[in-house]
C-alpha cells in the first residue's frame, strides 16, 4: 500500500494551485491584454494565485467557479467584494443556501444584469 504523507500532499496542492495561477494569468493576459500589458509573467501570477486564494476563502474551490471569481476580479478590481461597495457581491458570497457555484454565478449574473453600479 502506498502511503502519502501530509507534505507530500501540501506539495501537491501547491503543484495544483500552481498550475492553476498559470492558466488563469494566461486568461488574463488573453482576456484582458491592457491589465497585463509591461507587466511580467511573474507578476500576473502571483496575481492569479492572490486572486484564486480570495476564491478558496469564499469557498469557490473548482476551476469553473475560481475562474468566474477570477474574471471579475480583473472586471471589477481585486477584492471587488471588500469594502462598502462590494456589499452587493457580499450578500451572494455569504448566501450558504446555496452552493458555490450558484453564489459565483449569482455575483456575475447582478454585474452582468446591471443590478449594481460598476465602480
Amino acid at each position: 500500500m502506498i502511503r502519502i504523507r501530509p507534505a507530500q500532499m501540501e506539495a501537491f496542492r501547491a503543484e495544483r494551485r500552481e498550475a492553476l495561477a498559470e492558466r488563469l494569468a494566461s486568461r488574463g493576459a488573453r482576456l484582458y491584454p491592457e491589465r497585463a500589458a509591461g507587466r511580467r509573467d511573474a507578476e500576473l501570477r502571483a496575481e492569479a494565485l492572490r486572486i484564486a486564494a480570495s476564491a478558496r476563502e469564499w469557498g469557490l474551490t473548482s476551476e469553473r467557479d475560481a475562474t468566474i471569481y477570477y474574471d471579475l476580479s480583473l472586471d471589477l478590481g481585486e477584492g471587488f467584494e471588500r469594502g462598502e461597495e462590494g456589499r452587493w457581491a457580499r450578500e451572494h458570497l455569504e448566501d450558504r443556501r446555496r452552493g458555490p457555484h450558484e453564489r459565483i454565478v449569482a455575483v456575475r449574473d447582478a454585474y452582468l444584469g446591471g443590478d449594481v453600479e460598476d465602480p
